[in-house]
């Protein structure tokens, strides 16, 4: 396994006669000793290729005539710095007096050539919007400047900006992130738990609350039915008091099966005090009684239905 670390300050060599080791150019030689790619390498682990800020950091303005200016700025390519200071750099473009609109492009330009490069420098493209990035060479877009046939004066509506697009230039931003692969791995493991915890929880829930509320049910509604039949048997009772008369209607073809239909009147005014109609099916496998008081108001229907040998009583009151 190699390790590799840096940077720390170096020592004189020395030979074993105890004189300095020295460079074939004269200067001292040190124990440790770096070079310009590897502070390079150690800037690009941590920051992304881009200008330093937006705004007028690097933007390409129109200046006169034909001349642009590119403005005091900052950049970084490939862990090696970039920057333009005091009033900028100005570039002269040349006339388009052939063809369509020329665009020419302003580039940075990473030069990592031994002989003719070792810099950093902005670079005019003429006719040419291509950028070239490989081993020696890396360019990011900073403006493209269109130069329409017979143009002498450029303005800024013919440059347009390209700092901003993260895959032509772009902006310098940290490569130092938390990876959360490991964490959202336990936060899946987690609610993955909870959420077969609380299902378990849930259907326990809805299984006690089913039970409970069909006991409720069953219970409320035995009230209903015993309800019913106090309210019949009153019925019942005051068809015999004196001074109310009871009369009876039976309706044996009835579609729906007998129809029996009981009135209970006052004797003198014939005003109906109640009613009670019940309804036979005609297999006999239910009844439908409805029961009718004018005063105080009240309407109430009880269903009987048989079963083999369960019966089963439900009320409703309207």
């Amino acid at each position: 396994m190699a390790e590799r670390s840096g940077f720390f300050n170096g020592r004189k060599m020395r030979g074993d006669d105890g004189a300095p080791l020295l460079h074939e150019d004269g200067s001292p030689r040190f124990d440790r000793e770096y070079t310009a790619a590897e502070f390079a390498e150690m800037f690009s682990l941590y920051l992304t290729n881009g200008i330093r800020n937006g705004g007028n950091n690097l933007r390409v303005a129109a200046d006169n005539g034909l001349v642009v200016r590119a403005l005091p700025g900052d950049a970084i390519i490939s862990g090696y710095f970039y920057r333009l200071v005091g009033d900028g750099r100005l570039f002269q473009i040349e006339p388009n007096f052939a063809g369509g609109t020329r665009v020419d492009r302003i580039v940075l330009r990473l030069n990592l050539r031994q002989d003719d490069g070792r810099r950093i420098s902005l670079e005019l493209k003429r006719g040419d919007t291509s950028l070239t990035r490989n081993n020696e060479i890396w360019e990011l877009a900073i403006a493209d400047i269109s130069i329409p046939l017979g143009f002498t004066n450029l303005t800024q509506a013919q440059i347009t900006d390209r700092r901003l697009d993260p895959n032509l230039c772009g902006l310098i931003h940290s490569l130092v992130a938390i990876d959360t692969t490991n964490l959202l791995a336990q936060m899946d493991s987690f609610f993955t738990q909870q959420r077969a915890l609380w299902t378990s929880q849930t259907n326990e829930y809805n299984t006690w609350f089913q039970g409970t509320s069909a006991a409720w049910t069953a219970w409320f509604n035995q009230i209903r039915v015993e309800l019913f039949d106090q309210i019949t048997t009153a019925f019942d009772d005051w068809s015999r008091r004196a001074g109310f008369s009871y009369e009876t209607e039976t309706f044996p073809n009835n579609p729906g099966g007998v129809r029996i239909v009981e009135t209970l009147l006052n004797t003198i005014s014939r005003a109906v005090l109640a009613t009670k109609t019940t309804q036979f099916n005609a297999n006999a496998t239910e009844i439908n009684e409805t029961l009718i008081w004018v005063q105080p108001p009240l309407r109430a229907n009880k269903r009987t239905t048989f079963a083999g040998n369960r019966t089963t009583e439900t009320v409703t009151q309207a």
